[in-house]
Protein backbone atom coordinates (compact mmCIF):
# COMPACT_ATOMS: atom_id res chain seq x y z
CA UNK A 1 0.00 0.00 0.00
CA UNK A 2 1.60 3.57 -1.04
CA UNK A 3 1.80 5.61 1.88
CA UNK A 4 0.24 9.07 1.84
CA UNK A 5 2.41 12.03 1.34
CA UNK A 6 1.42 14.61 3.68
CA UNK A 7 4.00 17.70 4.39
CA UNK A 8 7.01 16.93 6.98
CA UNK A 9 6.33 17.86 10.54
CA UNK A 10 8.98 19.92 11.04
CA UNK A 11 7.43 20.91 14.36
CA UNK A 12 7.71 17.08 15.62
CA UNK A 13 11.19 16.56 14.16
CA UNK A 14 12.25 19.77 16.44
CA UNK A 15 10.50 18.12 19.46
CA UNK A 16 12.42 14.77 18.84
CA UNK A 17 15.26 16.55 18.45
CA UNK A 18 14.84 18.97 21.41
CA UNK A 19 13.51 15.31 23.38
CA UNK A 20 16.73 13.17 22.32
CA UNK A 21 18.62 15.97 23.77
CA UNK A 22 17.05 16.08 27.14
CA UNK A 23 17.13 12.55 27.30
CA UNK A 24 20.87 12.46 26.42
CA UNK A 25 21.26 14.80 29.40
CA UNK A 26 18.99 12.86 32.09
CA UNK A 27 21.46 9.64 31.11
CA UNK A 28 24.48 11.95 31.88
CA UNK A 29 23.16 12.99 34.72
CA UNK A 30 23.33 16.68 33.77
CA UNK A 31 21.41 19.14 35.94
CA UNK A 32 18.60 21.40 34.70
CA UNK A 33 20.39 24.12 33.42
CA UNK A 34 20.85 22.47 30.43
CA UNK A 35 17.36 21.85 29.21
CA UNK A 36 15.21 25.11 27.32
CA UNK A 37 14.11 27.75 29.85
CA UNK A 38 11.03 28.98 29.45
CA UNK A 39 11.04 32.85 28.37
CA UNK A 40 9.49 35.63 30.34
CA UNK A 41 8.06 38.69 28.69
CA UNK A 42 8.46 41.93 29.39
CA UNK A 43 6.07 44.47 29.71
CA UNK A 44 6.98 48.14 28.63
CA UNK A 45 8.14 49.57 31.59
CA UNK A 46 10.63 46.44 32.19
CA UNK A 47 11.72 46.64 28.52
CA UNK A 48 12.31 50.32 29.22
CA UNK A 49 14.29 49.29 32.06
CA UNK A 50 16.26 46.73 30.41
CA UNK A 51 16.74 49.09 27.78
CA UNK A 52 18.26 51.59 30.29
CA UNK A 53 20.50 48.86 32.11
CA UNK A 54 21.73 47.77 28.54
CA UNK A 55 22.88 51.94 28.00
CA UNK A 56 25.31 51.50 31.06
CA UNK A 57 27.27 48.51 29.30
CA UNK A 58 27.10 49.33 25.44
CA UNK A 59 27.45 52.61 23.56
CA UNK A 60 24.34 52.94 22.11
CA UNK A 61 25.82 52.68 18.47
CA UNK A 62 27.35 49.21 19.43
CA UNK A 63 23.64 48.38 20.64
CA UNK A 64 22.23 49.38 17.51
CA UNK A 65 25.20 47.78 14.78
CA UNK A 66 24.68 44.42 16.82
CA UNK A 67 20.67 44.51 16.93
CA UNK A 68 21.08 45.27 13.20
CA UNK A 69 22.84 41.95 12.68
CA UNK A 70 20.80 40.13 14.71
CA UNK A 71 17.65 41.32 12.64
CA UNK A 72 19.39 40.24 9.27
CA UNK A 73 20.70 37.11 10.25
CA UNK A 74 17.35 36.45 11.57
CA UNK A 75 16.04 37.57 8.10
CA UNK A 76 18.51 35.38 6.40
CA UNK A 77 17.04 32.28 8.36
CA UNK A 78 13.93 32.53 7.76
CA UNK A 79 13.82 34.08 3.75
CA UNK A 80 17.21 32.64 2.31
CA UNK A 81 15.82 32.40 -1.20
CA UNK A 82 14.05 36.07 -1.11
CA UNK A 83 16.75 38.42 -2.11
CA UNK A 84 14.76 41.94 -2.72
CA UNK A 85 14.00 43.07 0.88
CA UNK A 86 12.56 47.04 1.39
CA UNK A 87 13.03 47.79 4.97
CA UNK A 88 10.57 50.87 6.21
CA UNK A 89 12.65 53.01 8.91
CA UNK A 90 11.61 55.36 11.60
CA UNK A 91 12.38 57.57 13.19
CA UNK A 92 14.01 56.50 16.13
CA UNK A 93 15.92 53.59 18.01
CA UNK A 94 13.97 51.15 15.74
CA UNK A 95 14.65 52.76 13.00
CA UNK A 96 18.22 53.01 13.39
CA UNK A 97 18.11 49.55 14.18
CA UNK A 98 16.33 48.79 10.73
CA UNK A 99 19.08 50.93 8.93
CA UNK A 100 22.39 49.02 10.43
CA UNK A 101 19.55 45.56 9.31
CA UNK A 102 20.12 47.09 5.62
CA UNK A 103 23.76 47.00 5.83
CA UNK A 104 24.32 43.95 6.91
CA UNK A 105 21.51 42.96 4.78
CA UNK A 106 23.52 44.16 1.48
CA UNK A 107 26.66 42.73 2.53
CA UNK A 108 24.87 39.43 2.57
CA UNK A 109 24.31 39.68 -0.82
CA UNK A 110 20.85 40.77 -0.70
CA UNK A 111 18.86 43.43 -3.23
CA UNK A 112 17.95 46.33 -0.08
CA UNK A 113 16.27 49.27 -0.43
CA UNK A 114 15.40 51.79 2.56
CA UNK A 115 12.23 53.57 3.00
CA UNK A 116 12.36 56.81 5.45
CA UNK A 117 9.19 58.64 5.39
CA UNK A 118 11.03 61.73 7.21
CA UNK A 119 14.60 63.28 7.34
CA UNK A 120 15.66 61.38 10.07
CA UNK A 121 19.92 61.71 11.99
CA UNK A 122 20.30 58.29 12.01
CA UNK A 123 24.23 57.93 12.25
CA UNK A 124 23.83 54.61 10.15
CA UNK A 125 22.66 56.84 7.26
CA UNK A 126 26.35 57.52 6.21
CA UNK A 127 27.23 53.62 6.42
CA UNK A 128 23.80 53.35 4.18
CA UNK A 129 24.99 55.77 1.66
CA UNK A 130 28.55 54.27 1.42
CA UNK A 131 26.72 50.45 0.59
CA UNK A 132 25.09 52.40 -2.51
CA UNK A 133 21.75 51.62 -0.97
CA UNK A 134 18.66 53.75 -2.18
CA UNK A 135 16.88 55.29 0.25
CA UNK A 136 13.40 56.18 -0.91
CA UNK A 137 10.97 59.27 1.24
CA UNK A 138 7.89 57.29 -0.71
CA UNK A 139 6.77 54.18 -1.95
CA UNK A 140 6.46 54.11 -5.84
CA UNK A 141 3.26 52.30 -7.35
CA UNK A 142 5.62 49.04 -8.41
CA UNK A 143 7.07 48.87 -5.15
CA UNK A 144 5.48 45.25 -4.60
CA UNK A 145 6.75 43.98 -7.71
CA UNK A 146 10.20 44.10 -6.90
CA UNK A 147 9.64 43.69 -3.12
CA UNK A 148 10.26 39.62 -1.52
CA UNK A 149 10.10 40.67 2.17
CA UNK A 150 9.34 43.68 3.81
CA UNK A 151 11.22 44.73 7.36
CA UNK A 152 9.20 47.34 9.74
CA UNK A 153 11.42 48.96 11.70
CA UNK A 154 9.33 51.74 12.27
CA UNK A 155 7.93 51.57 15.69
CA UNK A 156 9.65 50.00 18.62
CA UNK A 157 7.98 49.11 22.55
CA UNK A 158 7.94 52.67 23.36
CA UNK A 159 5.36 53.46 20.40
CA UNK A 160 1.64 53.71 22.15
CA UNK A 161 0.23 51.58 19.23
CA UNK A 162 -3.17 52.56 17.58
CA UNK A 163 -3.13 54.79 14.19
CA UNK A 164 0.09 55.85 13.90
CA UNK A 165 1.08 59.66 12.60
CA UNK A 166 1.34 61.47 9.25
CA UNK A 167 3.65 60.46 7.18
CA UNK A 168 3.93 56.71 8.66
CA UNK A 169 -0.39 56.05 8.45
CA UNK A 170 -0.16 56.02 4.54
CA UNK A 171 3.07 53.74 4.58
CA UNK A 172 1.30 51.06 7.11
CA UNK A 173 -2.04 51.19 5.39
CA UNK A 174 -0.24 49.53 2.24
CA UNK A 175 1.87 47.43 4.41
CA UNK A 176 -1.53 46.41 6.22
CA UNK A 177 -3.14 45.79 2.67
CA UNK A 178 -0.25 43.83 1.20
CA UNK A 179 0.51 39.82 0.59
CA UNK A 180 4.27 40.09 0.87
CA UNK A 181 6.17 38.80 4.39
CA UNK A 182 6.15 41.07 6.63
CA UNK A 183 9.51 40.82 9.44
CA UNK A 184 8.62 42.95 12.32
CA UNK A 185 11.58 44.32 14.81
CA UNK A 186 10.74 43.89 18.15
CA UNK A 187 7.40 45.29 18.60
CA UNK A 188 4.90 44.72 15.00
CA UNK A 189 4.37 48.26 13.93
CA UNK A 190 0.55 49.70 15.06
CA UNK A 191 1.05 47.18 18.15
CA UNK A 192 0.66 48.43 21.54
CA UNK A 193 3.56 46.74 23.71
CA UNK A 194 1.42 45.17 26.55
CA UNK A 195 -2.08 44.68 25.02
CA UNK A 196 -1.24 43.97 21.49
CA UNK A 197 -2.69 45.52 18.04
CA UNK A 198 -5.91 46.47 19.18
CA UNK A 199 -8.81 48.25 17.55
CA UNK A 200 -6.34 50.10 14.91
CA UNK A 201 -4.96 46.42 13.82
CA UNK A 202 -1.48 47.49 13.23
CA UNK A 203 0.74 45.11 11.01
CA UNK A 204 0.16 41.40 10.72
CA UNK A 205 3.53 39.90 10.32
CA UNK A 206 5.19 37.07 9.59
CA UNK A 207 8.21 36.57 11.21
CA UNK A 208 9.00 38.52 14.34
CA UNK A 209 12.47 39.35 15.88
CA UNK A 210 12.03 40.22 19.38
CA UNK A 211 15.32 41.94 21.07
CA UNK A 212 17.12 41.00 24.84
CA UNK A 213 13.16 39.16 25.42
CA UNK A 214 10.33 39.04 23.82
CA UNK A 215 7.52 41.71 24.63
CA UNK A 216 4.24 40.93 26.57
CA UNK A 217 2.41 42.01 23.04
CA UNK A 218 4.60 38.82 21.58
CA UNK A 219 2.11 36.47 23.00
CA UNK A 220 -0.71 37.06 20.41
CA UNK A 221 1.81 36.92 17.51
CA UNK A 222 0.32 34.64 15.18
CA UNK A 223 3.01 34.42 12.56
CA UNK A 224 5.30 31.56 11.33
CA UNK A 225 8.41 32.29 13.00
CA UNK A 226 9.53 34.03 15.81
CA UNK A 227 12.95 35.09 16.64
CA UNK A 228 15.27 35.89 19.91
CA UNK A 229 17.63 38.64 19.14
CA UNK A 230 20.31 39.78 21.33
CA UNK A 231 22.94 36.69 22.33
CA UNK A 232 25.39 39.25 23.47
CA UNK A 233 23.65 40.48 26.77
CA UNK A 234 25.30 39.90 29.52
CA UNK A 235 23.65 36.40 31.32
CA UNK A 236 23.57 38.54 34.97
CA UNK A 237 21.55 41.45 33.34
CA UNK A 238 19.25 39.43 32.16
CA UNK A 239 18.70 37.52 35.24
CA UNK A 240 18.38 40.48 37.41
CA UNK A 241 14.48 41.03 35.19
CA UNK A 242 14.03 37.04 35.30
CA UNK A 243 15.26 36.39 32.22
CA UNK A 244 16.97 33.44 31.11
CA UNK A 245 17.99 32.74 26.80
CA UNK A 246 17.78 29.68 25.17
CA UNK A 247 21.06 28.50 24.10
CA UNK A 248 22.04 29.91 20.77
CA UNK A 249 23.44 27.57 18.52
CA UNK A 250 26.86 27.80 17.63
CA UNK A 251 27.62 31.42 16.27
CA UNK A 252 24.04 32.33 15.51
CA UNK A 253 23.10 35.41 16.47
CA UNK A 254 19.21 34.25 16.99
CA UNK A 255 17.39 31.76 18.34
CA UNK A 256 13.74 30.63 17.37
CA UNK A 257 11.41 30.81 20.14
CA UNK A 258 8.52 29.10 18.28
CA UNK A 259 11.06 26.13 18.09
CA UNK A 260 11.32 25.61 21.65
CA UNK A 261 8.14 26.73 22.57
CA UNK A 262 6.22 22.91 24.20
CA UNK A 263 2.91 24.86 24.26
CA UNK A 264 3.14 26.02 19.96
CA UNK A 265 4.68 22.85 19.63
CA UNK A 266 1.94 20.90 21.03
CA UNK A 267 -0.46 22.81 18.59
CA UNK A 268 1.26 22.19 15.69
CA UNK A 269 1.94 18.70 16.44
CA UNK A 270 -1.88 18.53 16.89
CA UNK A 271 -2.92 20.38 13.30
CA UNK A 272 -0.08 18.38 11.72
CA UNK A 273 -0.82 14.83 12.45
CA UNK A 274 -1.71 12.04 10.20
CA UNK A 275 -1.83 8.39 12.08
CA UNK A 276 -1.36 6.98 8.40
CA UNK A 277 2.41 8.83 7.84
CA UNK A 278 5.00 6.37 7.75
CA UNK A 279 6.45 8.96 9.80
CA UNK A 280 3.82 9.50 12.29
CA UNK A 281 5.46 7.66 15.67
CA UNK A 282 9.01 8.61 15.10
CA UNK A 283 11.07 11.80 13.20
CA UNK A 284 14.56 12.79 14.40
CA UNK A 285 18.12 12.97 13.16
CA UNK A 286 17.46 15.89 10.32
CA UNK A 287 20.35 17.26 8.44
CA UNK A 288 19.70 19.67 5.69
CA UNK A 289 21.68 20.11 2.41
CA UNK A 290 21.21 22.36 -0.22
CA UNK A 291 20.49 20.97 -4.23
CA UNK A 292 20.66 24.17 -5.72
CA UNK A 293 20.11 27.78 -5.21
CA UNK A 294 15.83 27.58 -4.90
CA UNK A 295 16.11 24.51 -2.99
CA UNK A 296 17.16 22.67 0.40
CA UNK A 297 16.87 18.77 0.94
CA UNK A 298 16.12 17.52 4.47
CA UNK A 299 17.20 14.04 5.43
CA UNK A 300 16.10 12.37 8.75
CA UNK A 301 14.85 9.14 10.50
CA UNK A 302 11.31 8.12 11.07
CA UNK A 303 8.71 5.24 12.06
CA UNK A 304 5.16 4.85 11.93
CA UNK A 305 3.07 4.86 15.23
CA UNK A 306 3.54 1.96 17.52
CA UNK A 307 0.05 0.08 16.59
CA UNK A 308 1.64 -2.63 18.72
CA UNK A 309 3.79 -2.56 21.39
CA UNK A 310 4.95 -6.41 21.12
CA UNK A 311 6.35 -5.97 17.39
CA UNK A 312 9.19 -3.91 16.16
CA UNK A 313 9.18 -0.57 14.03
CA UNK A 314 10.76 -0.36 10.63
CA UNK A 315 12.62 2.29 10.77
CA UNK A 316 13.07 4.39 7.47
CA UNK A 317 15.55 7.71 6.16
CA UNK A 318 13.06 9.87 4.55
CA UNK A 319 13.74 13.20 2.12
CA UNK A 320 12.22 16.33 1.73
CA UNK A 321 12.23 19.32 -0.36
CA UNK A 322 11.76 22.93 0.70
CA UNK A 323 11.56 25.54 -1.55
CA UNK A 324 10.90 29.01 0.76
CA UNK A 325 14.25 28.40 2.84
CA UNK A 326 12.67 25.93 5.19
CA UNK A 327 9.42 27.44 6.42
CA UNK A 328 7.35 24.33 5.20
CA UNK A 329 9.20 20.78 3.40
CA UNK A 330 7.53 18.28 1.56
CA UNK A 331 8.37 14.13 1.07
CA UNK A 332 10.05 13.29 -2.27
CA UNK A 333 11.61 9.95 -0.71
CA UNK A 334 10.89 7.29 1.67
CA UNK A 335 12.43 4.18 0.26
CA UNK A 336 15.62 4.20 2.04
CA UNK A 337 14.96 1.51 4.90
CA UNK A 338 16.72 0.08 7.74
CA UNK A 339 16.95 -3.55 8.36
CA UNK A 340 14.46 -4.71 10.56
CA UNK A 341 15.38 -4.52 14.61
CA UNK A 342 15.46 -7.88 16.42
CA UNK A 343 12.62 -8.91 18.41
Amino acid sequence: KKAKQPTVNMTAILRAATNLAATTAEALGLNSDTTVPKMRYLTRSEAAAMDDALGDCFAEDCLVDMVGLAVAASLRDAYLFHSRVLVVVGPGRTGSQGMAAARYLASFGYDVRALCPEVTNHKQSRQVDLMRIPVMKTLPDTWEATTDVVVDAVFGYADPGGRPPAPYDMVLAKLQATSIPILSVDVPSGWDCDAGPGDYGGLRPAVLVSLFAPKRCALGFEGRAHYLGGRFVPPALLASFGVKHPEFYATNHFVRLDALDDDVLDAADAAADDDDAWDAGVVAAPYVVAVDDATLRLYYAGAPKHTDPGLPRRMAIGAADSTDGGLTWRRVQTDLTFDDPPP
